[in-house]
C-alpha cells in the first residue's frame, strides 16, 4: 500500500492537528474523512508516503511528533 492509518489518543482530534500541521507544510487526511457522516472518528489519521523521499518523511514526521506534543498545551 501507499498509506498507513495512525491511530492518535482517543481524546487528540486529527482534524485540528490537521489545521497546525498544515501552518506547518506537514499534509495528512484526517480519519474523520473515511465515516460516515454522524459516525466519524476524530482521533486517526491517513499518511501517504508514496511521493515522499525519506528525508521528507521524517521532517514530516518530526514536525507530527512536535505538534502532537503540543497538541495539549
Amino acid at each position: 500500500g501507499i498509506f498507513t492509518w495512525l491511530w492518535l489518543p482517543e481524546d487528540m482530534d486529527a482534524d485540528i492537528l490537521f489545521e497546525r500541521a498544515k501552518a506547518q507544510k506537514v499534509t495528512f487526511i484526517p480519519g474523520s474523512k473515511f465515516y460516515p457522516s454522524g459516525q466519524e472518528k476524530h482521533n486517526c489519521l491517513r499518511l501517504n508516503f508514496s511521493f515522499s523521499t525519506m528525508e521528507q518523511i521524517d521532517t514530516g514526521i518530526a514536525a507530527l511528533g512536535s505538534l502532537m506534543n503540543d497538541f495539549y498545551a
